[in-house]
C-alpha cells in the first residue's frame, strides 16, 4: 500500500472528523500563510478592528523578522498565546485592546483546515510536506506520513523543510511523523531522537 493510503488519507479523514475543513492542494504552489483567512478570522475574533488596524495586525504577523527562525518562531508563539502581546487603540481616544489571534476560549471560534501536497518556496527546491495544518490562515502543524515499513524516528524530511523553507516554520507550533500505527512530534530544530511519541491515552 502506498504512503497517502497507509497514513496520510487517514489522517486527512481524522482531522476531517474534528470538523477540520480540508483542501488537496494537488502540489500547486502557496504563500505560507493564507491571507484571506487569517483576514476573515482576525475580523471575526475582534470585531473592533477597524481597516486602518486591521492592515497593522496582518503587517505584524506577516513581517517579524530576528536573527535566527528560533527568535522568529519564539516571538510569534508569544504573539499567537499571550493574551495581551499586541495591543491597539480601537479609536485614538480609548484604550488599549489586545488583539486576538487564535481564540483559546471558544475554540469553534476559530478556522481550522488541513491541507496535503501543498507546495512551498525553497532555498534549493520546493518544499512539499505531506500535510499542513492551519489556524486561522496560519501554518502551525506540519506533518510527515510514511508507511508503516518506515521508521518514523528517523525521517530527515522535517529537518530539511525547515533549512529550506524556513518561512513555513516560523508559525510552527508542531513538527510530526507518522506511520499506520505510530506518530511522533516534537518542535523545530529538534533532532528526531529527542520527538516524542504519541500516546492518545495520556493526552486526555
Amino acid at each position: 500500500m502506498s504512503e497517502y493510503t497507509q497514513s496520510e488519507l487517514p489522517a486527512i479523514e481524522l482531522f476531517q472528523k474534528l470538523g477540520y475543513d480540508y483542501f488537496d492542494a494537488k502540489g500547486e504552489m502557496y504563500e505560507v500563510v493564507l491571507q484571506e483567512r487569517l483576514e476573515a478570522s482576525l475580523k471575526r475574533l475582534n470585531p473592533w478592528l477597524n481597516e486602518n488596524n486591521l492592515q497593522k495586525v496582518l503587517r505584524k504577523i506577516t513581517s517579524i523578522t530576528g536573527s535566527s527562525l528560533m527568535e522568529i518562531n519564539a516571538e510569534i508563539h508569544q504573539l499567537i498565546t499571550k493574551a495581551d502581546a499586541f495591543t491597539l487603540k480601537p479609536t485614538p481616544d480609548e484604550h488599549p485592546v489586545p488583539v486576538k489571534f487564535i481564540d483559546f476560549e471558544n475554540i469553534d471560534n476559530n478556522d481550522f483546515l488541513v491541507v496535503n501536497q501543498m507546495k512551498f518556496k525553497g532555498s534549493r527546491a520546493n518544499s512539499i510536506p505531506d500535510i499542513v495544518v492551519f489556524v486561522n490562515g496560519l501554518p502551525l502543524v506540519v506533518i510527515e506520513a510514511k508507511n508503516q515499513t518506515v521508521d518514523i524516528s528517523d525521517i530527515p524530511d522535517l529537518l530539511y523543510y525547515q533549512e529550506n523553507s524556513p518561512k513555513l516554520f516560523a508559525y510552527n507550533q508542531v513538527c510530526s511523523a507518522i506511520n499506520r500505527i505510530n506518530a511522533l512530534y516534537g518542535t523545530i530544530e529538534s533532532p528526531m531522537e529527542f520527538y516524542s511519541k504519541f500516546n492518545e491515552g495520556t493526552q486526555r
